[in-house]
C-alpha cells in the first residue's frame, strides 16, 4: 500500500550552496468563484451539460436553499444563476441524458434527469418534458388479507391495528405499504376514519430511487442515445427508456444499492457495478446469472469508472483501483476522503482521479502517481468534471461554506509525478523594457490623479442620474392607464405531489400611493376531481407595496389519475367580471395513498 504525503516547502538557505525547490506550477485557472451562492448539495446532484443547444454548457445543481429551506434545481449559466425549479424532495441524482441518436447535421440537446422520490423528472432546455414513475410492487399477502378483511367488515379496526403490529415483528418495515405505515402512526381517534376512507382503494407498495446512472443503447461514443439505470430501496435495478416509460431490463441485488456505474452498451453486453449499503460491490453482467462480489476493507464513499479501472474511495482513506476481481492499486491518504471525481481531458488524453480530503486539499492521482494538488478555503463536499461554457476541462467544486468554484485546466499544463527530491533552479524573470508612451502616461496619472478621480466620479454620478431618470419615465408611462393588472401582482405556489395539496396565494399591492380596498379572490376547480373548501376569500385592506397571503389545503378525489388546474379570480367590488385570472396547473396524482 502506497502512503502519500504532501511535499513540504523547504525554508530558503542563507548561503548559495543549497538551492531551494521551486514551487509546483499551477495547472488550473479559476473561471468562476461565487462566494454568495450558498449551495448545499452532493456530487451525484451536479451535472455539466449543454442546456439549450448553443454549445455553451452550464452547471445544473439540485440543492437545498439555506435561506428559504426550499429544495430547488438551479443552473449556473456563465456568471449568473438561472432557471430555478422547486422540487418536492431532495434529489438522489441529477445527470444529463441523451434521448436522441447522434446526428452530424444538427446539435443534439441533452435532457436533464432528476430522480426525486419514486419518480424521475426529465427536463429539456430547462423545461419539464416528461416523468417516469417506478412500477408498483405487490404487497405482502398477509398484509393484503388483513386489509381485505377490514374492508369486508370481517375484522374490526382495533384487531386490524394489533395484527399489523404483530406482522411487523416478522417482516422488515421496508416491505410494508405506505398505507400500513401511516395507519400504525396515527392516533386511535383517527383510525376509524382512515380505514373507512382508504380500505376500498387498491393496495400497492411503492419504492424510492436511491441512485441513478445511464447506459448507452448501441454506440459507445459520447453523446449517443441512452437508457436510465435506477437503483431502488426495494433492492431492484431497472433499465428504463425514459421516453416510452418501458422497463428494458430488471435485476435484483442482495442489498439496497447506494451507487451504480455502467460499462458497455445495452444491446451488446453491458456490465453494472453496484455499491450497496452492506459495504460490498456487486457486478451484474448481461445474459450472465451469477453476481460477483468484492468487499473493500471499509464502506465506499462513491464509485467511479475510468474505463480502465473501477475506482472506489473508502471511508478509511484508502482508494482502490479494481480491474476484474482484483485490485491492482490502492493508495492510502493521510486524511479522510470527502468526495472524488474522474478527470478525462480529451485534448491531451490525460486521465486521473481527483480526490478531495477533509484538510481542504484536492489531490490528483494518475494510477500510482500523484501528479497535482491544490488547496481550497474550505472542505470540498462535491465535485463534477466536464465542459463549462465553451471550455473543455472544467472542474466544478462546491465547498462546505456554500461557495461554488469552477476551475479550468491550462492548455499547456503538464501533469507529471510530484517528488520532493527534484530540485529546479529559479528562472530569472524577464521584464520588458518600458516604452516612452508608458512612462508619459504614468507621469500624467501621477500628476493629475485628483482630477482624473473627480472626472471618473462625475461620469459615474451622471450615468446613475440618467438611469434613474429613464426608469422613472418608464414607470410613468406604465402607470398611465392605471389598470389593475399593473397595480396588483398575484403569485400562486402549489406544494405536494398528491393526493393532498397545499395552495399558497400571495397578493401584492404594486402601487406606491394607492391602497387596495374592496377586493376578493375566488378559487375555481373541477369539483369531481378536487375537494377544495372555502373558495371565496375577502382581501383585507392592503397598504401600498404591501402583501396579503393565504393558504388552502385540498385533496384529489378523482377516480383516474390526470392533470388538473385551479383558476384564481380577482374581483373588484360587486363587478361580475374578474379583473384578473391566473391558472395554476396541478400535477398528476395517484388514485391510492402513496
Amino acid at each position: 500500500m502506497a502512503a502519500f504525503k504532501m511535499p513540504q516547502p523547504v525554508a530558503p538557505s542563507s548561503g548559495n550552496s543549497s538551492p531551494t525547490p521551486a514551487p509546483i506550477p499551477a495547472k488550473w485557472i479559476t473561471l468562476v468563484e461565487d462566494q454568495d451562492a450558498r449551495i448545499f448539495t452532493f456530487g451525484s446532484c451536479m451535472a455539466l451539460a449543454d442546456l439549450r443547444g448553443d454549445g455553451k454548457c452550464a452547471l445544473v445543481v439540485g440543492e437545498l436553499s439555506h435561506t428559504s429551506g426550499e429544495i430547488r434545481l438551479r443552473s449556473l449559466d456563465g456568471q449568473m444563476w438561472r432557471d430555478a425549479f422547486k422540487l418536492a424532495e431532495f434529489p438522489s441524482a441529477v445527470l444529463p441524458l441523451h434521448l436522441e441518436t447522434p446526428d452530424a447535421a444538427k446539435r443534439i440537446v441533452p435532457a436533464i434527469a432528476v430522480s426525486v422520490g419514486n419518480a424521475v423528472l426529465i427536463y429539456k432546455t430547462m423545461k419539464p418534458l416528461c416523468r417516469y414513475q417506478l412500477p408498483h410492487l405487490q404487497p405482502l399477502k398477509e398484509e393484503q388479507d388483513l386489509w381485505t378483511a377490514a374492508r369486508e367488515k370481517r375484522l374490526t379496526v382495533p384487531d386490524l391495528f394489533n395484527k399489523l403490529n404483530a406482522l411487523k415483528e416478522t417482516y422488515s418495515e421496508a416491505l410494508f405499504t405506505q398505507r400500513t405505515k401511516s395507519f400504525l402512526l396515527i392516533s386511535n381517534d383517527e383510525r376509524d376514519y382512515f380505514v373507512q376512507e382508504y380500505s376500498e382503494k387498491p393496495l400497492f407498495r411503492s419504492s424510492v430511487i436511491t441512485c441513478m446512472a445511464t447506459v448507452n443503447k448501441k454506440l459507445k461514443e459520447e453523446g449517443s442515445d441512452q437508457y436510465l439505470v435506477l437503483g431502488t430501496e426495494s433492492r431492484h435495478l431497472y433499465i428504463v427508456d425514459a421516453l416510452t416509460n418501458l422497463v428494458k431490463a430488471q435485476h435484483e441485488v442482495p442489498d439496497v444499492p447506494a451507487a451504480v456505474a455502467t460499462h458497455g452498451t445495452f444491446h451488446e453486453r453491458y456490465r453494472l457495478f453496484i455499491s450497496c449499503r452492506d459495504g460490498k460491490i456487486y457486478t451484474i453482467t448481461k445474459d450472465f446469472s451469477e453476481i460477483t462480489c468484492v468487499a473493500p476493507n471499509d464502506r465506499p464513499i462513491t464509485m467511479l469508472n475510468t474505463g480502465k479501472h473501477l475506482v472506489v474511495p473508502c471511508m478509511d482513506g484508502v482508494i482502490y483501483f479494481y480491474k476484474g476481481k482484483n485490485n491492482e492499486l490502492h493508495h492510502k491518504c493521510e486524511h479522510p476522503i470527502a468526495c472524488a471525481e474522474v478527470i478525462k481531458y480529451e485534448p491531451t488524453g490525460f486521465k486521473a482521479v481527483a480526490v478531495a480530503l477533509m484538510n481542504k486539499e484536492v489531490l490528483f492521482f494518475k494510477e500510482d502517481q500523484l501528479v497535482d494538488t491544490f488547496t481550497c478555503d474550505d472542505v470540498v463536499t462535491a465535485m463534477k468534471y466536464g465542459k463549462f461554457d465553451r471550455e473543455d476541462g472544467a472542474l466544478a467544486l462546491v465547498l462546505r461554506n456554500g461557495t461554488v468554484i469552477i476551475k479550468l485546466i491550462k492548455r499547456r499544463a503538464k501533469f507529471e509525478q510530484i517528488t520532493t527530491e527534484k530540485v529546479i533552479k529559479p528562472i530569472q524573470q524577464l521584464i520588458p523594457k518600458r516604452s516612452t508612451l508608458f512612462l508619459d502616461q504614468t507621469q500624467r496619472e501621477r500628476e493629475n490623479c485628483k482630477k482624473m478621480n473627480t472626472a471618473v466620479f462625475d461620469n459615474i454620478t451622471r450615468m446613475k442620474y440618467e438611469i434613474n431618470k429613464r426608469y422613472a419615465e418608464s414607470l410613468q408611462l406604465q402607470s398611465g392607464n392605471a389598470s389593475v393588472q399593473e397595480e396588483v401582482l398575484i403569485t400562486p405556489q402549489l406544494l405536494g405531489s398528491g393526493p393532498f395539496f397545499k395552495l399558497i396565494v400571495r397578493v401584492q399591492n404594486m402601487s406606491t400611493e394607492t391602497a387596495m380596498t374592496d377586493y376578493s379572490v375566488f378559487l375555481q376547480s373541477d369539483k369531481t376531481m378536487y375537494a377544495l373548501p372555502q373558495t371565496y376569500i375577502e382581501v383585507p385592506f392592503v397598504v401600498p407595496r404591501g402583501k396579503f397571503a393565504f393558504a388552502r389545503l385540498f385533496k384529489f378525489i378523482g377516480n383516474q389519475p390526470s392533470q388538473g388546474e385551479i383558476t384564481i379570480h380577482l374581483f373588484k367590488g360587486s363587478r361580475p367580471v374578474p379583473v384578473m385570472s391566473i391558472v395554476a396547473v396541478i400535477p398528476e396524482s395517484d388514485v391510492g395513498l402513496v
